[in-house]
């Protein structure tokens, strides 16, 4: 059993992911050689946490060139070496927009489902996700949960509206990130009245920007939403997204 499970992003420029006591998350963008062993080297140096790593080559799986890309290929058959290491694959599900963008997700997560053992994923991180609930974007999401968790390889699904979710979506999902903005925008008693204590446990947060506060201001930050129930936190120093 792990001692915890966290969150942080791959292409981090400091060490404050050192200090995260909740979930860890790694984007794994694009796995250069000094990057990737920087993180290569937190898994072997916290073999008690649990990290979860969202995979994403090019807005997804990105075709045929990533299972010729020996980068990635190096990347995830050593990821498939540490026990601590849960990988899930970025799909952008547009906000639950058109029939294409259905269409382009179920791709997305057939894609994934069929890499080869060596490569292969624990689940999907259904990124720009809806987060208020109409029974349209309700299906949306049912609709491409209900297909990922038909592969064995890929019943772990996270959402990513980035913002207050309606809890109808909870149902669906095993984790929410219900929180991602910059530290300067922080407001604990907002996110608190806006994320009930039933709903923390699946909840995650992820905090841009934080430097140039000290290693003493995160661990405070990342204590206190640990400490009032939330499945994860991370803390960056620039916003890894955009």
């Amino acid at each position: 059993m792990f001692h915890s499970h966290r969150f942080v992003m791959l292409e981090l420029q400091t060490d404050c992911m050192l200090h995260v006591l909740g979930d860890h998350m790694i984007p794994l963008q694009h796995p250069t050689l000094g990057l990737f062993k920087e993180q290569d080297l937190h898994l072997a140096t916290y073999p008690n946490t649990s990290f979860t790593v969202i995979i994403n080559p090019n807005s997804g799986p990105g075709g045929s060139t990533t299972l010729s890309d020996s980068n990635w290929v190096s990347a995830l058959e050593t990821l498939h070496t540490y026990p601590n290491a849960h990988l899930i694959g970025y799909v952008d599900t547009q906000f639950a927009g058109s029939t294409t963008d259905l269409t382009n997700a179920f791709a997305d997560i057939n894609t994934y489902a069929n890499w080869p053992s060596s490569m292969s994923l624990n689940g999907i991180f259904f990124d720009d996700a809806p987060n208020t609930y109409s029974a349209s974007s309700y299906s949306f999401m049912q609709n491409l949960t209900t297909t990922a968790r038909s592969f064995s390889n890929l019943q772990t699904i996270f959402f990513n509206p980035g913002t207050f979710t309606d809890s109808e979506y909870f149902a669906l999902a095993d984790n929410i990130v219900v929180w991602e903005n910059f530290y300067s925008d922080w407001d604990e008693s907002t996110i608190l009245a806006n994320v009930p204590s039933t709903e923390r446990s699946q909840s995650s947060i992820i905090v841009h920007d934080f430097l140039p506060e000290s290693v003493s201001a995160l661990s405070t930050l990342v204590e206190e939403i640990v400490g009032k129930g939330f499945a994860g936190v991370f803390c960056d120093d620039e916003n890894e997204f955009e």
